[in-house]
């Protein structure tokens, strides 16, 4: 398998797993380390258990459809360099071109994903930008039409952005978020139905659109109301925290916020942001 890839791909076991992703049967690949690179200097992927879902109907039909994905306890860790390209991307790129039978491949028909306690580093060369989410819990589930694909997410995570080594008011923040998506094909855009996020503890409303075509064009807007002081104090950095607690904690408190620009090739979304 490996003289396909540029990179490296390690499994150090595999089992069949009946129920990690009933209804579907699945096999639980164990410590599985995929590296950008042959000589294993950079680990992207270093995951305990990946768990692939297949329907037992179709395998006995002779079709072998991933229906479900599970990663559970680990860690990924991903690059984007300045010319847009993903070390994943890189690392398991063909380096081969014979032709592969088709009987013989497995073949994605997604109605599922689902993440257990992984860690995820995102850097950004072209715009100095670091995301670090750790993911507790999560659940996607979709379903396609002619020109839609419909997911629904349900996720907990904690969150920290980093820009130019320098750390945001996004740090150590706990985000609850469970929502409806709505991505057009041929046109590429994702529509993030009007949701309701819970950060520290606190509700917001969120909405917007990805225009993927343009540079991962993001257009969001955010907005909340509250009676007292927990909506500022759950966006303040932790260094504030102690002051903020010294006050009066009451008050009719809004806000509201905009997020728009794209993200890749180096670009910086606007945050436009107004508190009441």
């Amino acid at each position: 398998m490996n003289k396909d890839f540029v990179g490296l791909i390690e499994i150090e076991g595999s089992h069949i797993s009946p129920f990690e992703t009933f209804p579907y049967i699945s096999i639980d690949l164990e410590e599985v380390k995929i590296y950008e690179q042959k000589e294993k200097l950079d680990t992207i992927v270093d995951v305990h258990e990946i768990f692939l879902g297949f329907d037992l109907w179709t395998i006995i039909s002779g079709e072998m459809e991933i229906k479900d994905i599970k990663l559970k306890n680990g860690s990924l860790y991903l690059v984007q360099h300045e010319d847009g390209d993903f070390n994943i991307t890189k690392a398991l790129a063909s380096q081969t071109e014979e032709e592969v039978d088709p009987n013989e491949e497995f073949h994605l028909d997604l109605h599922e994903i689902e993440i257990e306690n992984i860690d995820v580093l995102k850097i950004n060369e072209a715009n100095n930008m670091t995301i670090e989410a750790f993911i507790t819990d999560a659940d996607s589930k979709f379903r396609t039409a002619s020109d839609h694909v419909y997911a629904s997410l349900d996720s907990k995570f904690e969150l920290n952005i980093i820009i130019d080594n320098d750390t945001t008011f996004i740090k150590h923040k706990h985000f609850d978020v469970t929502t409806e998506i709505d991505f057009q094909k041929g046109v590429d855009i994702m529509t993030i139905e009007p949701t309701v996020v819970f950060l520290e503890g606190s509700e917001f409303n969120m909405e917007g659109s990805v225009d993927f075509l343009k540079d991962a064009l993001v257009d969001l807007h955010f907005s909340g109301n509250k009676k007292d002081f927990s909506l500022v104090m759950s966006m303040a950095p932790e260094e504030l925290l102690p002051v903020l607690e010294k006050y009066e904690n009451s008050g009719q408190i809004f806000f509201d916020a905009t997020v728009k620009g794209s993200t890749m090739n180096g670009g910086k979304p606007a945050i436009e942001a107004t508190f009441g």
